[in-house]
């Protein structure tokens, strides 16, 4: 995921404004993230026993609440594919559990 800077947007320079679908605009943020255990058990040997994600997250800098809050908003934006024939596709509801 690439953060956006202001000149990289079309029309920035001609200050033209972007024009986007309307399904780019929809609110369809998960309301919660849950994390089992196990996800959890996962990260926290990554960060203070592997180091596997330093230098941004670690034991030294409260890396395991960074990380969980991190990996919480871009699975909040539900990036799973829309047009899947799974169970498990984007807006499905039918765990709390992502996968």
């Amino acid at each position: 995921i690439k953060p956006i800077v202001p000149w990289d947007l079309p029309g920035h320079h001609d200050k033209v404004p972007l024009s986007v679908p309307t399904w780019v605009s929809q609110d369809d943020e998960l309301k919660s993230v849950k994390f089992s255990a196990k996800a959890m058990e996962g990260l926290e040997k990554y960060i203070r026993d592997e180091n596997k994600l330093a230098p941004l997250y670690t034991s030294e800098n409260d890396g395991i609440n960074d990380a969980t809050n991190t990996i919480r908003e871009i699975l909040a934006q539900d990036p799973r594919a829309s047009n899947s024939n799974g169970s498990n596709k984007r807006g499905s509801h039918k765990n709390d559990i992502y996968k």
